[in-house]
């Protein structure tokens, strides 16, 4: 099987895009117990895997064309332990406020929430019917890639193409839109 993926991987490293949602069958389970022993988050092992599998298409070049499986495991655990650095910094630097100045803020990030949702409503609203299906059914009913595929009646490598494409685009609209770094 690894030898398998590796001749896929090569492909992939020419350009054939057409492998890509066999690869992302192979490892997603691979990878979500390793982030998830690292994370012990469900929410941040998708956003991970997620993540992993943009990094390794950015990559891809870089990769020698041996030892695959090592090096795209490699990633999604580099990018496991990064964001828990960044969890772990985030939480030593915030600063003690009063309390009265803590419900006056928690006021103003409820309105400041309130916003960013109904423009995250406007943005899904603006994706086309499938994406926003497969992204409703994963992220808000979440339901397996598997359950989602049967649901849908697609190939679990189509569903998992499109909840990847539909991701990269909220995350390009959500940059505009200054609702992400």
């Amino acid at each position: 099987m690894l030898e398998k993926i590796e001749n896929l991987a090569l492909s992939l490293q020419k350009g054939n895009m057409e492998v890509f949602p066999e690869i992302m069958d192979h490892y997603h389970p691979i990878m979500y117990k390793i982030v998830f022993a690292i994370t012990r988050s469900q929410d941040d092992t998708e956003d991970i895997i997620q993540e992993t599998f943009v990094t390794m298409l950015e990559k891809i070049e870089q990769w020698h064309g041996k030892n695959f499986h090592a090096w795209i495991l490699r990633i999604a655990k580099n990018l496991s332990i990064d964001h828990l650095r960044k969890k772990q910094v985030k939480k030593r630097h915030l600063p003690r406020q009063y309390s009265f100045m803590e419900s006056f803020s928690d006021e103003k990030d409820r309105v400041v929430e309130k916003e960013q949702i109904d423009i995250l409503h406007s943005i899904i609203e603006t994706l086309p019917p499938k994406q926003r299906e497969v992204l409703y059914l994963k992220h808000f009913k979440k339901m397996s890639i598997r359950e989602i595929a049967t649901k849908t009646n697609c190939a679990e490598g189509t569903i998992k193409a499109t909840l990847y494409q539909t991701l990269q685009k909220l995350k390009k609209e959500f940059k505009q839109q200054g609702l992400m770094e």
